[in-house]
């Protein structure tokens, strides 16, 4: 299956009905997309000009902490929207680079597309405020556990919310979620498997 043709089948699982017409209409501006782990998809020091519908793999928000180290503050899984929020929407720049932690694909929405069926579309424009309002609900489930929880509480997080993360990324960004060292993530799982 196409990454497009992955968007269509979410839309209508979200309950919207296009119009074939409709359908071809926006297809005109959408552009699929596949970007190789370890590779910025959407970089800090770029303004954002597209939203990217994630079809396969894991991308995470990436940021720079003053004492040089990394941290990742979300993960995003087929089926999420991203893009570097603040640039894209303000058209400044970002405090973030989106990176793909796996190998990914996507379908990639003009800002001025997103915006406009956002804003004012029907069928298109509901299923993106739907989308939206799960990430924002998502996002702030994100919040309070980064910010209130346990290693143990923000890595359970991960394994229900976050399968493929647990599987399929490497140790130093499970970390880096978590708001701990590669080693230190390694201590924890070793006690974690000890105590069962």
């Amino acid at each position: 299956m196409t990454p497009i043709e992955t968007l269509k089948m979410d839309i209508e699982s979200q309950g919207v009905a296009l119009s074939s017409r409709a359908w071809a209409s926006l297809c005109r501006s959408f552009a699929e997309t596949r970007t190789s782990a370890g590779d910025c998809i959407y970089t800090q020091n770029h303004i954002g000009d597209h939203w990217l519908f994630l079809t396969e793999g894991v991308a995470g928000s990436r940021q720079n902490n003053v004492d040089g180290s990394l941290s990742i503050a979300r993960f995003f899984e087929a089926g999420d929207f991203c893009a570097n929020l603040t640039s894209t929407w303000k058209k400044d720049y970002s405090s973030d680079d989106l990176v793909a932690l796996t190998d990914v694909a996507g379908v990639e929405i003009p800002d001025q597309v997103f915006r406009n069926e956002f804003l004012n579309g029907d069928e298109f424009g509901l299923f993106l405020r739907l989308k939206l309002m799960a990430t924002l609900c998502f996002d702030k489930e994100v919040i309070c556990i980064k910010t209130n929880a346990s290693t143990e509480a923000r890595y359970a997080f991960l394994e229900q919310q976050h399968r493929n993360v647990v599987d399929r990324v490497q140790q130093k960004d499970v970390a880096a979620f978590l708001g701990i060292t590669p080693q230190g993530l390694s201590r924890f799982l070793r006690k974690r498997s000890r105590n069962g």
